[in-house]
């Protein structure tokens, strides 16, 4: 997925403390795109349109091409983030592991950062 250099600038103006955290383009470029994976859909044509919290993503042609903010509230679950986060970085669950088929926060952790 791309995004025009537009959103990045919009979303370092509408989230500056979430923004503030990344130390890179990459990082901020996660933040975009896991919100697009996982929000809402609001609208098909001619553009999708996708609520994310209180922040709507305009996506055309696999191209995230603007953002904004609004009233609207989409709430998206903790869960569903931590999904999203295993399917990006390709993190596999360990073996064994017949109850809960997602890696824990501390088994993440040590994958990205040891």
């Amino acid at each position: 997925m791309k995004i025009k250099q537009h959103v990045r600038e919009k979303y370092m103006e509408l989230c500056p403390y979430s923004a503030h955290k990344c130390e890179s383009y990459e990082e901020l470029d996660y933040k975009i795109i896991r919100a697009v994976e996982t929000g809402r859909v609001i609208n098909t044509y001619p553009c999708r349109a996708i609520q994310y919290h209180n922040l709507r993503f305009t996506v055309k042609d696999n191209t995230v091409i603007d953002m904004e903010k609004n009233s609207e509230y989409a709430n998206v679950s903790h869960y569903r983030k931590r999904q999203f986060e295993q399917k990006y970085y390709n993190i596999s669950v360990c073996e064994g592991d017949y109850n809960n088929n997602m890696a824990t926060d501390e088994e993440i952790y040590e994958l990205l950062y040891t």
